[in-house]
């Protein structure tokens, strides 16, 4: 503590003895080493993506933009005359001090650090957390970002989700969909299933290899359960569902498949009716 008070006051004593000239000079080299080293941190940024993809850009570009703002830091405090060594001194105690206040956020670093370099999602993924789904817009030290279908911006702090179970949903290509479809007992099975063929084979968005298939899951209680299971391109995702579905529908009733629905029955009697069937109970449970 009574080192940082002497930092202090040197930088107060340091302040009084300075000439228009020195300030002048302190503030060109603030405001064009932030530019500077924005410009050269966009650019770097851009090699990168270009080479290899949008996160490791990102990656690259703030690593260099906080390095140059570290030696641009370290110009003006040589201007300034303050020793660097007391500085970095005061600064670890300092450092000390907050780390034990700020333990959350050393926990965010170190989980950003590991998610960084594991890479189980890059920017423009859409993950599926917690039963939300957003595209990640960035990637930083202390959490991640993510812009959520219905357009809501989402900080997650990436401990959160180091620690959840996620799903990279656009982490592939190709993505597997499986339309659920149910048939009366009454109807042929082998008639739904090379209709539900049909359907996948001549939709365009559905991809030939690996080729669609039919499965028969289960005798329900109201009819046969199928499921029809094909392969689509990620980006293809909604049009290929709503197409699917309503062409299976159509399909099945033109080839005279009943779609079956839960059905409940209701028997209704009278309160004359409902005295004498409780009267004679009673009368059977007295014999």
């Amino acid at each position: 503590m009574i080192l940082v008070e002497a930092v202090f006051e040197r930088l107060v004593e340091t302040v009084g003895d300075w000439s228009w000239n020195q300030i002048t000079i302190i503030l060109l080299t603030a405001v064009l080493g932030f530019l500077i080293a924005r410009v050269i941190a966009k650019l770097t940024g851009r090699q990168f993506e270009k080479k290899t993809d949008s996160t490791t850009g990102m990656i690259a570009e703030k690593i260099v933009f906080y390095t140059l703002l570290a030696v641009v830091g370290a110009i003006i405090l040589r201007e300034l005359d303050v020793s660097l060594g007391a500085l970095l001194a005061a600064g670890g105690f300092l450092g000390l001090a907050v780390g034990f206040a700020a333990q959350t956020s050393v926990s965010n670093m170190i989980s950003g650090i590991f998610l960084i370099f594991e890479r189980p999602f890059q920017v423009g993924d859409v993950l599926r957390i917690d039963d939300k789904f957003g595209a990640v817009l960035s990637i930083d030290l202390l959490s991640t970002k993510v812009r959520t279908f219905d357009n809501l911006y989402w900080r997650i702090p990436n401990e959160k989700v180091l620690k959840s179970d996620f799903t990279t949903i656009t982490k592939y290509d190709i993505r597997r969909l499986d339309v659920n479809a149910s048939i009366s007992y009454d109807d042929d099975i082998g008639t739904a299933r090379q209709v539900l063929l049909e359907c996948a084979q001549e939709e365009p968005l559905i991809l030939g290899d690996p080729e669609p298939t039919v499965l028969v899951t289960k005798m329900a209680d109201s009819g046969i359960e199928l499921i029809l299971r094909c392969w689509f391109y990620k980006t293809d995702f909604l049009a290929a569902q709503t197409e699917l579905i309503q062409t299976v529908k159509e399909r099945l009733e033109a080839a005279g498949c009943t779609i079956p629905f839960p059905h409940r029955t209701l028997y209704v009697r009278n309160e004359e009716d409902w005295q004498k069937a409780a009267a004679l109970e009673n009368d059977e449970a007295d014999e």
